[in-house]
């Protein structure tokens, strides 16, 4: 594993316990609440995603009038397509 690879885990993993205090760390959570938490994050992605793509739904209304291209949305589709394949809904 590449030193950047390494840190882009580390980071991903302290994103993933954003939140948390130090008795979840200390064992004061359940498989249960666990699991729990897990879906409430889950359920919170999907959420984002699905307000995402309705907004590509307007901008590629407007981008088909004006005849413009978009970067940074062609960017944000690019994440969303790949969150799909990580187990987001698409």
């Amino acid at each position: 594993m590449s030193g950047q690879h390494t840190q882009e885990w580390i980071d991903a993993a302290c994103k993933a316990c954003e939140g948390l205090t130090q008795d979840h760390f200390d064992g004061g959570w359940t498989a249960k609440e666990l699991s729990a938490y897990a879906k409430r994050q889950e359920t919170e992605l999907a959420a984002a995603c699905a307000l995402l793509r309705e907004v590509f739904k307007a901008d590629d209304e407007i981008a088909e009038i004006s005849g413009s291209t978009r970067p940074l949305t062609e960017r944000i589709r690019s994440y969303l397509d790949a969150s799909d394949t990580l187990g987001g809904e698409g």
